[in-house]
């Protein structure tokens, strides 16, 4: 009778521990999946907005906003540079990033849609009134674990816009 009670603890422990191993898995999975959303995003806004110009986005200094509306130098079809005929940059049409309802960081281009990452739940663009030529962006993921527990994790980029 002993021997039993004995090993009926002794397998409630060894259970107890594989589910908290289980569920410490599945939240770090979780996280993972958060950070890499933002990181996919993060990547793919700096590397735009950082060819964009002051003078060819949205935001003024001192503001935010949770869309951006920006141009992009664009290459001249007849020379192949980014210089039209007056040595002045020639810019794309407007992109716009902003967050739907669904959670999904939208690219909007001359009419086509891509959806840079998921499960975002906020996201903020800002120009500092110190530096003219600077933006930041702000967001945060959110997600409910398989354990039901909701994970949330945040990031912010500062990208200096390199073009005048």
């Amino acid at each position: 009778m002993v021997v039993v009670c004995l090993g009926i603890v002794i397998m409630l422990a060894i259970f107890t521990a594989m589910d908290s191993g289980r569920n410490a898995w599945l939240t770090g999975q979780t996280a993972v999946e958060l950070r890499q959303e933002m990181l996919r995003a993060s990547i793919r806004m700096e590397s735009e907005l950082r060819a964009t110009a002051p003078a060819q986005q949205s935001l003024t200094a001192g503001t935010n906003s949770p869309t951006l509306t920006f141009r992009l130098p664009q290459i001249n079809a007849t020379t192949g540079l980014v210089l039209n005929t007056t040595d002045r940059i020639q810019w794309s049409g407007a992109i716009t990033y902003s967050l739907n309802a669904g959670g999904q960081i939208i690219r909007n281009a001359s009419g086509i849609t891509s959806v840079l990452a998921n499960n975002i739940t906020n996201l903020t663009f800002s120009r500092p009134v110190s530096s003219a030529n600077i933006l930041l962006v702000n967001m945060t993921a959110g997600k409910r674990a398989y354990n039901r527990r909701q994970m949330q994790d945040s990031g912010s980029i500062q990208i200096k816009m390199r073009n005048q």
